[in-house]
């Protein structure tokens, strides 16, 4: 087994562990249902991404990879994302529930487009894949290359990045613990970022 492989099943071996407690917590007295069930839901979206993730980069060819990146993989990566915005907006209370409903709401609008289009919203037609070596381990990445609807995937994107930062840099203020917790989700957003600079061909990791 690959150290790529067994990274991605810690990955959702823990996101499945972070739910269920989260989803236990929830049941407990004293607690706040809205995180706990917020994080719940990021722990399985992250899980099932991951999954995706596993199965976009171990693609054998262009039409498997293609079906991968159009289907399920979109679909996961949205929901995650969208619950992000519910977990942060429950923990630091900025826009709650206002703002997380509607990027919710562009996020559904977004999956549907990227379902009805023919190219999708995230790649144009993938004629191509290529190798990239990460720690001596090659992973399978599309060429590069924009499909014609891209921005309106993009706007989402950095609406969701505007809140999100904003939020947990208000949030940050209030004391030490604060600034640990809202400095572990900007990482894990970070994460996400370089993830999609490294899909676009911006960053080089040949």
């Amino acid at each position: 087994m690959s150290w790529g492989t067994l990274a991605y099943g810690v990955a959702v071996g823990a996101s499945l562990a972070i739910a269920v407690i989260a989803l236990g917590l929830a049941k407990a007295r004293g607690g706040r249902p809205d995180v706990e069930l917020s994080l719940a839901l990021v722990g399985l979206s992250a899980a099932a991404a991951s999954v995706s993730m596993l199965a976009l980069q171990s693609s054998v060819s262009v039409d498997e990879y293609a079906s991968a990146i159009h289907g399920h993989f979109a679909v996961t990566g949205l929901v995650t994302l969208a619950a992000l915005a519910w977990l942060v907006g429950a923990i630091t209370r900025q826009g709650w529930p206002r703002v997380p409903l509607v990027l919710t709401v562009v996020a559904v609008v977004v999956g549907v487009v990227n379902a009805a289009t023919p190219t999708g919203l995230i790649v144009d037609e993938v004629t191509s894949l290529r190798q990239v070596s990460l720690l001596g381990e090659s992973f399978v990445l599309h060429e590069p290359n924009r499909p014609p609807l891209r921005l309106v995937l993009d706007a989402y994107l950095v609406a969701l990045l505007v809140y999100v930062v904003g939020s947990l840099v208000r949030y940050g203020r209030r004391g030490p613990a604060f600034r640990a917790l809202a400095a572990a989700l900007l990482l894990l957003l970070a994460a996400v970022l370089y993830d999609s600079l490294v899909d676009e061909g911006l960053v080089d990791t040949a």
